[in-house]
């Protein structure tokens, strides 16, 4: 099991209501608003996500850019909601080396997204196999062949 980041559980509890990020180590502000930023993201209105979306990829070039713009890729409600490239754009900014603050908002946010996009992956795979039992079953009853046929 994986123990999270200090910067997930400040996501946390952030999110819950249950801290303001007053406690994040000095040094931490750059941190702090990003998971601030985030979080506005993930309880703004539709039509205000849409023009965060906007704002951010409008940015000027840099490693907060790039962490904000993968950031809100993640969070659905706009347009460039696509949360594999979310995926994608935050291992590339982890690979640029970034600053101690911005690895550990990218790395929590590319966990949570790992965790969902296998979740997603899963969930269509068995509506995949229920659709296949469902054209199994279909094709014995068009056959004349009831599937209850054959129980006792």
């Amino acid at each position: 099991m994986r123990t999270p980041s200090g910067a997930a559980w400040a996501l946390a509890l952030l999110l819950a209501g249950c801290a303001n990020l007053g406690g994040l180590p000095a040094g931490a502000d750059g941190a702090r608003q990003h998971l601030e930023f985030y979080a506005r993201a993930m309880s703004a209105e539709a039509a205000d996500r849409e023009q965060m979306w906007r704002d951010v990829s409008a940015a000027a070039p840099g490693e907060d850019a790039a962490l904000r713009r993968a950031l809100m890729q993640g969070v659905p409600g706009h347009s460039g909601y696509d949360p594999y490239a979310s995926m994608a754009a935050l291992e590339g900014v982890l690979e640029r080396k970034p600053s101690a603050d911005v690895t550990a908002v990218a790395r929590a946010r590319l966990f949570e997204l790992r965790d969902d996009n296998t979740c997603r992956d899963q969930v269509a795979a068995l509506k995949r196999r229920l659709a296949d039992l469902v054209n199994i079953e279909r094709s014995l009853e068009q056959s004349g062949k009831s599937p209850e046929s054959g129980r006792n």
